[in-house]
């Protein structure tokens, strides 16, 4: 099951480019052009997050959190209605997960 994916260091150099906001953040499980898929930083929920184009030059893209889940079944509801127009597009990591966050 793909409810974790491994925990990110705090702290040191590279911590705000690790940051959940960020384009670079590590724990994505799925994502499409506006939306992605990520496990929380704390490792306690799923987050359906929105992508921010930037508005400044050399700014980069951001992820702003849409809405948290605990478990599979609301969460992949959530995610096929923002896709619904791409009816045909499987998500397979998606479908992985277990029925709520930690397996529990």
């Amino acid at each position: 099951m793909l409810d974790h994916v491994t925990p990110t260091a705090k702290g040191g150099s590279d911590s705000a480019a690790r940051r959940e906001t960020g384009d670079d953040y590590p724990r994505v499980i799925c994502m499409s052009d506006r939306f992605r898929l990520i496990v929380c930083r704390d490792n306690i929920q799923w987050i359906v997050q929105a992508k921010v184009e930037p508005t400044k030059p050399r700014a980069t893209t951001r992820w702003k959190a849409v809405k948290y889940f605990r478990t599979q079944r609301a969460l992949a509801a959530f995610w096929h209605g923002l896709h619904a127009a791409q009816s045909t597009k499987s998500w397979p990591d998606l479908d992985r997960l277990s029925e709520n966050f930690g397996g529990t």
